[in-house]
């Protein structure tokens, strides 16, 4: 490979490659994340972060047993507590189609 095509490898290899962050920073993402009111995808997507990647840090911090705050503005999409009830179907002997 000549100087030239090891040089553009080089810078190309440089742009591409995602800017590495300290804890400190990752925590600080995250924490704006989830104040932020966007899903953490929509998030990630307007902040050049690659979503995988901001996922793997929330894991290595839950891992270290780190808690963040529930999303801001997420309330809408808590689970509702649906009860089921069990309704036997009697046919309505006027609709009988097979006059029986």
């Amino acid at each position: 490979m000549n100087e030239n095509a090891s040089t553009l490898l080089q810078l190309w290899r440089s742009t591409m490659r995602a800017k590495r962050r300290t804890e400190q920073e990752q925590y600080e993402i995250i924490m704006e994340c989830k104040q932020s009111g966007l899903s953490d995808h929509q998030w990630c997507l307007e902040h050049d972060i690659n979503p995988g990647t901001f996922y793997n840090w929330v894991r290595r911090f839950r891992k270290q047993a780190c808690e963040f705050p529930a999303p801001a503005g997420k309330d809408r999409f808590q689970a509702i507590h649906q009860e089921v009830v069990k309704m036997e179907i009697i046919p309505d002997q006027s609709t009988d189609l097979y006059g029986l």
